[in-house]
C-alpha cells in the first residue's frame, strides 16, 4: 500500500512536468524550490502516515493537504510577480 501511494505521489507531482503541445520544444518547469521542500514533506507524511487502519482517509487527506499547499504556493507566486511588475514600473 505505501509502494502504490508513493508512486501515485510521484505521479501528481510530475505530471505538470510534461509538456503540454505548445511546449514540445521547451519543456518548461512549472514548479520552484517551495513546491518541491513542500513535496518532500508531503511524501514524508505519506510515507509515516499510511501504516494505520486508516490507509485511505489518511491518503486523501494529504493529497487534498498537498493541493491546499500548492494553491497557497501559486497564489504566492502570482503575488510575487505582480510585486515585480509594480517595482519595475517604478
Amino acid at each position: 500500500m505505501k509502494i502504490i501511494i508513493i508512486i501515485a505521489s510521484v505521479l501528481i507531482f510530475v505530471i505538470p512536468l510534461i509538456p503540454r503541445k505548445n511546449q514540445i520544444k521547451y519543456l518548461q518547469v512549472r514548479y520552484n524550490s517551495i513546491e518541491i521542500i513542500l513535496f518532500i514533506i508531503y511524501l514524508w507524511l505519506v510515507y509515516t502516515f499510511t501504516w494505520s487502519i486508516f490507509d485511505i482517509v489518511t491518503m486523501i487527506s494529504l493529497v487534498l493537504f498537498y493541493f491546499f499547499l500548492k494553491s497557497i504556493s501559486s497564489l504566492t507566486d502570482d503575488f510575487l510577480e505582480k510585486c515585480d511588475s509594480e517595482y519595475s514600473r517604478k
